[in-house]
């Protein structure tokens, strides 16, 4: 889901502004138009990108992902009658709508639950029912008032299928709003729980905790160490497992997001795949998780689990000195790890792709980028670099230049500090 951009000329390259028609604007219009009445409730949850710690999160590994400036916004009310009605403003081919009965979100089972609503597996819509549904299952969960339904509208800013958590964006907007309507307390931990606990069910995404858990619980000015090494099950992680790292200052490094545009989709495919290989390999080396192995080069692994594990080893390395790097101010070491972390995805991991690859080629070729890699799991979306602030618009336009000579269009290039996790706006 996206709105219409504002555009930035930085020499031949675009940069991708703040939407000429923000989130919020367009999800507060579209529910008085459709509704009739201002919506009781409204919040926002950021997109995120992931600076180091790829592959590892559903592996017991660390990662160090940040929210970024640009949002998914849920508007809600209570509905008045035993309907649940959806808009969603920017859904592919234009607005869509679903409604269904609030029976649904009782059913004993995420099927149970799809089949009462209506509601593919995978579909748009099947993340606000999951991630809503998940949440009333979990201890002191919320949403006594589902029996009385609701209304709910919802607009995006964060490009989809782009490697940007936008369905991640979308639990965690739909569920800050409802425990706000619901009268609860906001707890960032178990609404990432029901967030991944949707996208397992829901969407059959086998994804780890990090997504949900930068998006909901995120600090401005920081990254999110967290290590994910979580219990079995969809329990939220412990408190204690979650630290927040502040950024490299702006004056030293932009964190800049090549969108290649190429679109991936995580419930089929090599994903899927390399969740199942790291169980493999986890299994033959005795290890609970990956992470924790001590060796790759053992003859028990296949050639493909042996490359796996070697990624999964050094990247949780990676990840640790990425952390002293940033407690420094070491923007040189810091993009160093980056670049390591990336040609470990391409070579190890095997999770790239040509338009990646002209990406993260075309920003190291020149001076004023520290370090970039293919951020996210790959098989297309986006890239991310640490760019001197003074080669922004160098290095922007190295990329686009590049990318349209070899792939015949431009790429979304998006600047972006830190941002704050969900919050009520």
């Amino acid at each position: 889901m996206s709105g219409r951009r504002s555009r930035t000329r930085v020499r031949n390259a675009t940069i991708s502004g703040v939407p000429e028609v923000p989130a919020r604007v367009r999800a507060v219009g579209a529910f008085e138009r459709v509704f009739g009445v201002p919506a009781r409730v409204v919040a926002r949850a950021p997109g995120r990108v992931n600076l180091i710690g790829e592959h590892i999160d559903y592996r017991g590994g660390s990662v160090l992902p940040m929210a970024i400036d640009r949002d998914c916004v849920a508007a809600m009310s209570p509905g008045g009658t035993a309907r649940v009605r959806i808009i969603a403003t920017d859904a592919p081919g234009g607005e869509a709508r679903v409604e269904f009965d609030a029976g649904a979100l009782a059913a004993l089972t995420a099927a149970g639950a799809m089949a009462h609503a209506g509601v593919e597996r995978g579909s748009w819509a099947s993340y606000v029912l999951g991630s809503l549904w998940a949440m009333m299952r979990s201890e002191g969960g919320v949403g006594e008032r589902a029996a009385v339904g609701l209304d709910m509208v919802i607009s995006s800013d964060v490009p989809v299928g782009a490697g940007l958590s936008s369905s991640a964006a979308i639990e965690v907007a739909a569920l800050r709003a409802w425990v706000e309507m619901d009268g609860g307390a906001w707890d960032p931990l178990a609404a990432a729980a029901a967030g991944r606990r949707a996208e397992h069910e829901f969407a059959g995404v086998p994804c780890g905790i990090m997504d949900q858990l930068v998006v909901a619980g995120a600090r401005a000015g920081h990254a999110m160490l967290i290590d994910c090494d979580v219990v079995e099950g969809f329990a939220p992680v412990l408190a204690e497992r979650v630290r927040h790292v502040p950024m490299v200052s702006n004056k030293s490094a932009r964190v800049v997001v090549i969108n290649t545009r190429v679109r991936h989709r995580l419930a089929e495919g090599g994903y899927a795949d390399r969740v199942e290989m790291a169980r493999s390999a986890a299994m033959k080396l005795g290890v609970k998780q990956l992470c924790r192995a001590l060796m790759w080069d053992v003859p028990e692994l296949t050639s493909a689990e042996r490359l796996l594990t070697r990624h999964s080893i050094t990247e949780a390395a990676r990840v640790s000195e990425a952390v002293v790097a940033m407690e420094r101010g070491d923007v040189r070491r810091l993009g160093e790890l980056i670049g390591e972390s990336g040609r470990s995805l391409v070579f190890d991991e095997g999770v790239s792709c040509e338009e990646l690859d002209t990406v993260v080629a075309s920003a190291m070729r020149g001076p004023g980028c520290y370090g970039a890699r293919l951020t996210g799991a790959g098989f297309g979306g986006c890239a991310v670099a640490m760019v001197w602030p003074g080669g922004v618009g160098r290095v922007s336009e190295r990329i686009v230049r590049e990318f349209m000579a070899r792939h015949g269009y431009a790429p979304e290039v998006l600047v972006t500090g830190a941002a704050a996790g969900a919050s009520l706006v």
